[in-house]
């Protein structure tokens, strides 16, 4: 096995409301395909808001655009749509928390200066009936496209 090297060191940010000169700062969150809402086109599913156990990925804007994050996707950038998240409306959610995990640069590995984690939505499980819960059903909501595919 060949051993990671990590190749720089981002520090880890307090992610503000906003910068410097007023704009809001968001948090781009890939969707796939399959989870844009049946009902409504323009509302990602709640379903797609899930914690896999070590909280739910983003990318900060301060250090991403939505393309970039679209592109981070493991799969072909087709099968995922891109929502925004302000984060001044995910900071209001009773018991969601954001924090800054900039994944390192390292041997054979991609870094990614933006990756950010919202904590505090239930542990996602493989079980016949998954329930929503009412922080998925608000980050849907507060969620805004940037890039749609089925638009």
């Amino acid at each position: 096995m060949v051993k990671k090297i990590a190749l720089s060191h981002w520090k880890i940010e307090d992610i503000p409301i906003e910068d410097s000169n007023g704009n809001y700062y968001v948090l781009f969150f890939r969707v796939p395909v399959l989870f844009t809402g049946k009902n409504d086109p323009y509302l990602p599913s709640p379903s797609a808001f899930k914690d896999f156990g070590k909280g739910m990925s983003t990318d900060w804007s301060k250090y991403s655009t939505p393309k970039k994050t679209q592109r981070r996707g493991k799969k072909p950038n087709s099968y995922y749509g891109v929502v925004s998240l302000k984060v001044e409306a995910v900071k209001v959610i009773d018991g969601l928390s954001i924090n800054h995990k900039p994944i390192q640069w390292a041997l054979f590995e991609k870094g990614n200066r933006a990756h950010a984690n919202i904590y505090g939505l239930p542990i996602y499980e493989r079980v016949k009936h998954y329930k929503r819960n009412k922080k998925q059903v608000f980050l849907s909501r507060i969620s805004k496209w940037e890039i749609n595919q089925l638009l």
